[in-house]
């Protein structure tokens, strides 16, 4: 078990070995903590885990803030909403534009 805590990720990691040997990863999450993965992941892909433009990490730690403060239903929502659109889009990116208009959308 590891707690990792990477800018605004948090999740708690398990290394696990399957019985016939493969080896997986398990990652625990708050439906909190799930919807801000899922809502900065399209920003943390393309600009990394420490941007350089100020203006993006504001707007990570903007969207972390609002994704940590929404109730589980809303998180859930949220969640639910960007892997449906992930599903819907060419090698599943979803820009950070939908994204954040989901989560904008979740808290009204």
């Amino acid at each position: 078990q590891q707690q990792v805590k990477q800018g605004t990720y948090e999740a708690y990691h398990f290394d696990v070995t399957l019985t016939n040997g493969t080896k997986a990863e398990l990652q625990v999450h708050t439906p909190q903590s799930e919807a801000e993965a899922m809502v900065n992941h399209s920003l943390r892909s393309e600009h990394g885990e420490k941007p350089l433009d100020p203006a993006v990490t504001q707007l990570k730690d903007k969207q972390a803030a609002i994704a940590k403060s929404l109730p589980n239903d809303k998180a859930k929502a949220v969640t639910g909403a960007i892997q449906q659109m992930m599903k819907q889009q060419p090698g599943g990116q979803v820009q950070p534009q939908q994204s954040a208009q989901i989560l904008v959308q979740a808290q009204q």
